[in-house]
């Protein structure tokens, strides 16, 4: 039962997630005829792949779990550089460990939020 309750109330947070990026980016799904006559280099050729349904499949597996990682890796990434930053007064030079330890777990935050993005990137 508990594990029935816990997905539907990440499948409803996917849900709510979905709604609110879907009424933010109503203007930019709008099919604009006039501009893209004008301007055909700036026309929208992927319009029919926003289908609501099909985001909605992603929201209800997905989107939270995502959202959570992105969260916990950002605050994970204070609690830690916090304490290597200890004392730091923001009018002086940073010791080479403290910018060393600092870029370091920002760097890991990045890559993390960037995977949890489902982006990745090669160097």
């Amino acid at each position: 039962m508990f594990w029935l309750t816990f997905y539907l109330g990440y499948a409803f947070v996917g849900l709510l997630l979905l709604e609110k990026a879907w009424r933010q980016t109503a203007k930019l799904r709008r099919e604009d005829k006039e501009r893209d006559e004008k301007y055909p280099a700036f026309s929208r050729t992927d319009i029919y792949k926003l289908q609501k349904w099909r985001l909605a499949i992603g929201a209800v597996t997905v989107l939270p779990l995502r959202a959570f990682i992105h969260f916990t890796s950002i605050v994970l990434n204070y609690l830690v550089t916090r304490p290597i930053m200890f004392g730091w007064d923001s009018r002086t030079e940073m010791s080479a460990s403290q910018r060393y330890w600092q870029g370091f777990f920002t760097s890991l935050c990045g890559r993390t939020n960037l995977y949890a993005s489902l982006i990745f990137v090669r160097k």
